[in-house]
C-alpha cells in the first residue's frame, strides 16, 4: 500500500460538512459601545485629592510591619525548632551516656524506666512544636497574603491616579 493511499479518505468523511465554522459564525460577535463622557467628572478637588492620595496615606508603615511581621514569624519558628533540636541532642547525649555507665544494682529505677519517660516528654514536646510550627506558618502564609493585597492596592492607587483625568 502506498503512503498516498493511507492519507486518502473515505468518502463519508468527504461530504461532512465542518461544525467548527458553524459553530464561529453562530457566535454574536461583541463589540464595545461608543464613549461616552463622563456624566458627572470630577472637579478639581477631587482629582488634587485622588492624586495626593498615595501621599497623604501612605502604604509604607503598612508594608513595613508586615514585613517585621513576616521576620518575626519566621524567627520564632526557627527558635522553636532549635530549642527542640537542642533538647534532643541534650536527650541522647544523656541517653549515650547511661548506656555507657555501669548499671547500679541497688537503684531502684532501672535506666529503661528513666529513659522511657524521657522519650516519651521528648515525643510530646515533638508533637507540640509541629503543632506550633503549623500555626506559625499558616499565619506566616497569612501575611504574606496580606502583603500581595496592599501590592495590589498600590497598583490600583497608580493606575487610578494615572487616569484620574480620563
Amino acid at each position: 500500500m502506498p503512503p498516498s493511499s493511507a492519507r486518502q479518505r473515505g468518502p463519508a468523511s468527504t461530504a461532512r460538512p465542518s461544525t467548527t465554522s458553524a459553530r464561529q459564525s453562530s457566535r454574536p460577535t461583541s463589540t464595545l459601545p461608543v464613549y461616552q463622557p463622563l456624566a458627572n467628572p470630577l472637579n478639581p478637588t477631587a482629582q488634587h485629592a485622588l492624586h495626593s492620595l498615595p501621599t497623604t496615606h501612605p502604604l509604607n508603615d503598612l508594608k513595613q510591619r508586615l514585613q517585621i511581621a513576616t521576620n518575626h514569624l519566621n524567627e520564632v519558628t526557627g527558635d522553636l525548632n532549635d530549642h527542640y533540636q537542642a533538647k534532643k541532642a541534650d536527650h541522647n547525649k544523656r541517653k549515650s551516656e547511661k548506656a555507657a555507665r555501669p548499671r547500679d544494682l541497688e537503684s531502684s529505677q532501672t535506666p529503661d524506666q528513666d529513659d522511657d519517660g524521657a522519650d516519651g516528654r521528648l515525643d510530646e514536646a515533638w508533637k507540640e512544636v509541629e503543632d506550633l510550627t503549623g500555626k506559625m506558618e499558616a499565619q506566616t502564609r497569612r501575611v504574606i497574603d496580606i502583603q500581595a493585597r496592599v501590592q495590589n492596592t498600590e497598583t490600583v492607587l497608580k493606575e487610578l491616579n494615572a487616569n484620574v483625568n480620563n
